[in-house]
């Protein structure tokens, strides 16, 4: 597996030229090779010193899936460059790919039941609440009115 991101601040050059792409050194020396297989570059000349080419022959699920830019599934017989992808684990979840995929549903607005002001108000009686008002008043009343939506709060000190 090659990361470009992993190389690039280290002043490598990448180029590409119909379907190989390579790796140079700042001074121009060849460092690796790769050959274009369904839109992604598959490595096929390196040295043999993997710590030189930023090859790594032994990944994990987890590094491909990163690699490819998060998935929802992989397909190992795309990738024909002999490197073998791990299967995923059972219980593998990916947050940055369930973060891209989450949806938030806008609610749609509701009708309004009444056509003037007053027409319908909502009311609610609350309490006996946990701590006490400034005025010593542990329930209240709410009114909202269906048409402005408009909303009052009466406080009381019982609740009858």
């Amino acid at each position: 597996m090659f990361s470009w991101n992993s190389v690039r601040p280290q002043g490598y050059i990448w180029e590409a030229s119909g379907n190989y792409g390579y790796l140079y050194t700042k001074n121009r020396k060849l460092v690796l090779t790769t050959e274009f297989h369904n839109g992604l570059p598959c490595i096929i000349e390196a040295p043999k010193s993997a710590s030189n080419a930023f090859v790594t022959y032994k990944t994990s699920f987890e590094q491909w899936h990163n690699a490819l830019g998060h998935p929802s599934q992989i397909v190992p017989a795309a990738y024909q460059d002999g490197y073998v992808i791990p299967p995923a684990p059972l219980q593998f979840e990916c947050i940055p790919y369930m973060q891209a995929k989450s949806t938030h549903k806008v609610p749609h607005t509701q009708e309004r039941r009444s056509s003037r002001p007053f027409e319908i108000i909502h009311s609610d009686l609350s309490g006996i609440s946990p701590v006490p008002s400034y005025g010593k008043t542990w329930y209240y009343m709410t009114f909202i009115d269906d048409f402005t939506r408009m909303s009052w709060v009466y406080f009381l000190k019982s609740n009858d």
